[in-house]
C-alpha cells in the first residue's frame, strides 16, 4: 500500500513524544485544540494479554487505540476536547476508548456496569477507579489535521492499534475487545442501577 505524505505525518506524529495523563490534565494546553488525530498508549503490560506493538522511541510502551475528533463535519469538538472531556473525565457512555479500557480492566477494577437510560454507564466511584488507572499507566500522543475523518481507515490500518474495533476486525485481539465489549454490556443489563446515585466525574 502506497502511503500519501498526509497519512504518512500523521503516523509519524502519533509515533513521536508521548505525554503522560498526570501532564496532560496539569496542562491541557499542551494538547492542541484543533482537529486532528490522537493515540493512546501505555506501559507495556497494562493490560493482560494485550499483544504489543512497540512505540518507536520507548519499546516499553506499546500503543493502545487511534482516534479522531471531530468525527463529522457537524461536530466542532477537538483533540483536546475529545481527549480531556470524555476519554479522561467522561462516563463510558460518552467515550469508546473509555468503554473498551473499562470492558477489559472489568474484574482487575472491580467494575459494576449499569444501564442509565440505554447507555451503559459507570458509577462515581468506578469512574474514580477507571480515571486513576489511566492517571498511572497512559500516554498520549497527537497530531492536528483538518477533516481527519477522511483518512482515519488509512491511519489505522498502518499503525494497527488492537482496541480499536471500527474497521478493525481483521486486527488478531479484536476477538478479545468483542468479547470484552459484550460481556460488560451483558453486566450492564443484568443491573438495574448502582448501589448509590450516580455522577459524571
Amino acid at each position: 500500500m502506497t502511503l500519501t505524505t498526509g497519512v504518512r505525518m500523521i503516523v509519524q506524529a502519533l509515533q513521536g513524544p508521548a505525554l503522560a495523563v498526570p501532564e496532560v490534565l496539569r496542562s491541557p494546553e499542551l494538547v492542541s485544540a484543533a482537529p486532528g488525530f490522537y493515540g493512546w498508549w501505555s506501559l507495556r503490560g497494562a493490560l493482560p494479554a494485550l499483544p504489543h506493538t512497540p512505540h518507536p522511541a520507548n519499546h516499553d510502551v506499546s500503543l493502545l487505540y487511534v482516534g479522531i475528533s471531530p468525527a463529522r463535519e457537524t461536530s466542532r469538538q477537538t483533540i483536546r476536547s475529545r481527549v480531556i472531556g470524555n476519554h479522561l473525565n467522561g462516563n463510558v457512555g460518552s467515550s469508546t476508548f473509555r468503554f473498551v479500557l473499562a470492558a477489559l480492566l472489568l474484574d482487575t477494577l472491580d467494575l459494576h456496569p449499569y444501564l442509565r437510560g440505554t447507555k451503559v454507564a459507570l458509577s462515581r466511584d468506578d469512574n474514580g477507579r477507571l480515571s486513576a488507572w489511566q492517571r498511572e499507566h497512559l500516554l498520549l500522543t497527537s497530531c492536528a489535521r483538518e477533516r481527519p475523518w477522511e483518512i482515519e481507515g488509512e491511519v489505522i490500518a498502518q499503525l494497527a492499534p488492537p482496541l480499536n474495533s471500527a474497521g478493525n476486525a481483521a486486527h488478531a485481539f479484536y476477538p478479545v475487545v468483542h468479547a470484552a465489549r459484550a460481556e460488560f454490556r451483558r453486566r450492564a443489563r443484568a443491573t438495574s442501577s448502582p448501589a448509590a446515585t450516580p455522577r459524571t466525574t
